[in-house]
C-alpha cells in the first residue's frame, strides 16, 4: 500500500492551482497517469476509485482530504489491475475488482472481487461455483457486511451476486432462464435492497431491464421509460432503499442513447431529462440517503461532449459546475465530466474532471469545507443558503423519503407504469446511505468511451479485464 501525499498529488496537477482550494480537491495520479473516482463514503470523507499510469498499471485508491491519496495496490500475479468501486458508510471497507492468478482459467489469469480494510489489505472473495473464475464487487452496505456485484456461475456467464461475511456467494438469479445473465450495481444502507440489470424476459437478447431485489420477492423488474428501445439499467439506490436511479432508453433519448431516471414505487420511473435539450444522453449514476439528490452525467452539445449533473426536485437537472458556482466554490478551470458518487447528505460529490492533458478524480464539497468531510448541516452552508440544495437533501438523516417525485428538469420524461413490489419501508438503516460506484471513461473530448459491457461474455483473460474495466469506464454504451 503506497501513500501519496496530497501535496505531491496537487503539485503534479495539470489543473489551475485554485482547483485545490477550499471545497474542491483534484486527485491526480503520479507520473501523468489518470485518476477516476468511482464512489464516496456516505459521510463524504473517503473517495475511492482507480489510478492508471503511463506504463499501463492500474490500481485501486483511497483518498481523504487529510490523509491524501493511498494506492491500495493489486493482487500478486496476473495483470497489474485493480479498481475500487464502492465504500462502506465510514470508508473503512472498500470493495472492487482486481486481476489475479488462476489455476482454472485458460492463460492462468482471473478477475476477482475483493474486500479491503486497513487491517487486511486486499482480500479476494470467492466466486460462484462452476464456470469461469471471474467476479467483481460493485457495491457494499453501510456496515461493510454485505457486498454485491456479479460472478460467473455454472452457466458460465455473469450473475448478480451477494457476499455475506464468510458465507459462500449467492446468485440473485435473472429475468430469463434461457439467458442467465445479470449484474448487481447498488445496495441500500442495510443491504436489504439491491439494484441492477438483467436481460428482459421478452426473449429478445438485445433487451434488458432494470431490477430491484428484496429477499421476499427476489428479482423484480421496475420497467423502463416510454418509447425508445426496451433497455434500462439501475445503477444506484438510496440509503433507505426507496429510490432507484439509473438510465433507460426513452422517447426523448431515442433507441441509441439513454435518459437518466429516478424510480419510486409510488411514482414509477421518471425521466430526468438532460443538459442538452436536443439530445437526451444522460445517466443517473448515484443518489444520496433519501434519494432527493441524483448525480450523473449528460451530453451538453450535439458533439457528444458530456458534463456532470446534479438533480433535485426543486431545481431539476443542472450542470454540477453551475451548482458549485452558486455555492461559491471555485473549480479553478476544471471541467467536471462525470459525477459518480454522492454523500448521504447530498453535499459531497465525487467524479471525473478533465484538464488540458490529463484526467483526474475530484471531490466537491458544496458547503465549501475542507475539513474531514461533509458537515451534515444545512442552515449555515453556502450551498443551502443559495438554494442549490433542496432542504430534503441537506441533512444526513435518510430515514424518510419524499412521497413525491420532482419535476425532473427540462424535458424530463414521465415515467412508465409502476411495478408493484413489496414495501421497502423496513429498508432504512438510519441514514448512513450507501453510495454506489459509478464512473465512466472521460475521453479527451469528454465523450463516452464505449467498451465491453461488464455483462458481456469474455473469452480470454484480456477480455475479462476489459469486461471488469467496462464496469468502471463504460456506464453508457451506444446501441448498434
Amino acid at each position: 500500500m503506497n501513500r501519496i501525499s496530497l501535496a505531491t498529488a496537487l503539485s503534479i496537477s495539470l489543473f489551475a492551482p485554485a482547483a485545490g482550494a477550499t471545497g474542491f480537491q483534484v486527485i491526480v495520479a503520479p507520473a501523468e497517469g489518470g485518476a477516476y473516482a468511482t464512489a464516496v463514503s456516505a459521510d463524504g470523507n473517503v473517495v475511492v476509485g482507480q489510478l492508471s499510469t503511463v506504463n499501463g498499471k492500474v490500481s485501486a485508491f483511497r483518498y481523504t482530504v487529510i490523509g491524501g491519496l493511498v494506492d491500495l495496490g493489486d493482487f500478486p500475479g496476473g495483470t497489474d489491475y485493480a479498481t475500487a468501486n464502492a465504500a462502506s458508510a465510514d470508508g473503512s471497507v472498500i470493495v472492487g475488482v482486481g486481476s489475479s492468478t488462476s489455476a482454472v482459467n485458460p492463460g492462468g489469469e482471473a478477475l476477482v472481487a475483493f474486500r479491503w480494510t486497513a487491517q487486511t489489505g486486499l482480500v479476494a472473495l470467492t466466486d460462484l461455483a462452476g464456470g469461469t473464475e471471474a467476479a467483481f464487487a460493485s457495491g457494499v452496505s453501510a456496515d461493510g457486511t454485505r457486498i454485491v456485484g456479479a460472478s460467473y456461475g455454472a452457466a458460465d456467464d455473469y450473475e448478480a451476486t451477494t457476499w455475506d461475511g464468510a458465507a459462500p456467494p449467492t446468485s440473485l438469479g435473472t429475468f430469463m432462464a434461457a439467458m442467465p445473465q445479470s449484474t448487481a450495481y447498488g445496495v441500500s444502507a442495510n443491504g436489504k435492497v439491491i439494484v441492477g440489470r438483467s436481460p428482459s424476459d421478452t426473449g429478445n437478447a438485445n433487451e434488458a431491464g432494470a431490477f430491484l431485489w428484496t429477499a421476499p420477492l427476489g428479482l423484480v423488474g421496475i420497467g423502463d421509460l416510454p418509447g425508445g428501445a426496451v433497455y434500462a439499467t439501475a445503477y444506484g439506490v438510496s440509503g433507505d432503499g426507496l429510490v432507484v436511479v439509473g438510465s433507460s432508453s426513452s422517447n426523448s433519448s431515442g433507441p441509441d442513447e439513454f435518459e437518466a431516471f429516478r424510480y419510486t414505487q409510488g411514482g414509477g420511473m421518471q425521466g430526468l431529462g438532460g443538459l442538452f435539450p436536443g439530445l437526451f444522453g444522460s445517466d443517473g449514476l448515484a443518489t444520496n440517503s433519501d434519494g432527493s439528490v441524483v448525480v450523473g452525467r449528460s451530453y451538453v452539445d450535439a458533439g457528444g461532449n458530456e458534463e456532470a449533473f446534479y438533480w433535485t426536485a426543486s431545481n431539476g437537472i443542472q450542470r454540477l459546475a453551475d451548482v458549485a458556482a452558486a455555492a461559491g466554490v471555485d473549480l479553478g478551470g476544471a471541467i467536471l465530466r462525470q459525477a459518480t458518487g454522492v454523500s448521504a447528505d447530498g453535499l459531497v460529490i465525487v467524479g471525473i474532471a478533465q484538464g488540458t492533458k490529463s484526467t483526474a478524480a475530484f471531490r466537491l464539497d458544496l458547503t465549501g469545507s475542507i475539513g474531514s468531510g461533509s458537515s451534515g448541516s444545512s442552515g449555515s452552508s453556502s450551498a443551502a443558503s443559495s438554494g442549490v440544495v433542496s432542504s430534503a437533501s441537506a441533512g444526513a438523516g435518510g430515514g424518510e423519503t419524499s412521497s413525491t417525485v420532482g419535476a425532473g428538469g427540462a424535458g424530463g420524461t414521465t415515467g412508465s407504469t409502476s411495478t408493484s413490489v413489496a414495501s421497502t419501508s423496513d429498508a432504512g438503516a438510519g441514514g448512513a446511505g450507501s453510495t454506489t460506484s459509478g464512473g465512466a471513461d472521460a475521453a479527451p473530448s469528454g465523450g463516452c468511451g464505449c467498451h465491453l459491457d461488464a455483462t458481456e461474455t469474455p473469452t480470454n483473460a484480456g477480455l475479462w479485464l476489459a469486461a471488469a474495466a467496462a464496469f468502471v469506464v463504460a456506464r453508457r454504451r451506444r446501441r448498434a
